[in-house]
């Protein structure tokens, strides 16, 4: 978990919770070799981040989930 530094307004929240949507955003490309057990804690990450606005009350309070773990589907033929 990570805390924005104090000082933070919404928007400085907002635009850190839409920079990181983008950076996951290449794991769910149909040509990302995404192992399918990482899905659900993706997805999870993403959610918890689109909610960050109504599960605090102070961008002084908001706590960033952690990045879950992406592992990469192994080529059956390598």
């Amino acid at each position: 978990m990570l805390r924005i530094r104090n000082g933070g307004s919404w928007e400085d929240i907002q635009q850190e919770v839409a920079r990181r949507l983008a950076a996951t955003d290449r794991y769910y490309l149909p040509d990302f070799p995404l192992d399918p057990a990482c899905r659900p804690a993706l997805d999870a990450y993403r959610q918890t981040l689109r909610n960050i606005n109504r599960t605090f009350e102070s961008p002084d309070e908001v706590v960033f989930p952690t990045l879950p773990e992406i592992k990469k589907v192994r080529n059956a033929d390598a």
